[in-house]
């Protein structure tokens, strides 16, 4: 398996893999680190957990209906901030937009109560 897979990288497939054992997971994740960048991710892994203690309390400002400005003066950042931080968690929930951001938030938030 891990041979197949480091193959399909080299001819510049994407890879999803799975497996239960934790050498054939550290086998595969040196041969494609060695190829470029590389994601690992825990099946029980929350879309939430790769965002700072910050991010979180701006997604639930926004939840909250706070405008991104309104967001920058709460947190004391400027409006330049706010959208790279924004963009940043926007990326890390796989959201296209701040709104669906906001709900990937709000789902994990109401999830974890």
């Amino acid at each position: 398996m891990v041979e197949a897979a480091l193959l399909l990288a080299v001819r510049g497939a994407g890879i999803v893999a799975w497996t239960e054992s934790r050498e054939h997971a550290a086998e595969l994740y040196d041969g494609l680190s060695r190829l470029g960048q590389v994601e690992l991710v825990s099946a029980d892994a929350r879309p939430t957990d790769g965002l700072a203690p910050d991010q979180l309390r701006m997604l639930e400002l926004l939840a909250e209906g706070a405008t991104q400005v309104e967001v920058a003066d709460h947190l004391g950042w400027s409006r330049r901030t706010v959208a790279r931080r924004l963009a940043e968690a926007r990326h890390t929930l796989g959201a296209q937009s701040t709104a669906q951001a906001v709900v990937v938030w709000r789902r994990q938030s109401v999830a974890d109560d």
